[in-house]
């Protein structure tokens, strides 16, 4: 999109859209790295407090605060900044089908 010869004046919000969809890219893998950690880890603990005690105490612990941290995180923030990205784009499509229909 950057080196198309319609970006003209839009480069600045094309890079920043740029941007922001690869940290959400990079967010979304490091969700998926802890997503596969906890499942492995909630298959060892669910149903096993009794043997691991102390380690099982820190995972719900950790458990709680995952899920804490997912809902929060998708509700307030990644809903915003989604929303924030689709005005955007749909902004710079009106714009460039604005242009072309001239």
């Amino acid at each position: 999109i950057v080196t198309s010869r319609f970006v003209g004046i839009y480069l600045l919000q094309v890079e920043q859209l740029i941007r922001i969809l690869s940290l959400i890219s990079d967010v979304i893998k490091l969700w998926v790295i802890v997503q596969q950690k906890w499942m492995y880890l909630e298959n060892i603990f669910i149903d096993s407090n009794l043997q691991f005690g102390e380690d099982a105490k820190r995972f719900d612990t950790a458990d709680k605060l995952y899920r804490k941290i997912i809902f929060y995180y998708y509700y307030y923030y990644y809903l915003n900044l989604i929303e924030k990205i689709q005005k955007s784009s749909n902004e710079y499509l009106n714009t460039k089908r604005q242009l072309l229909d001239h």
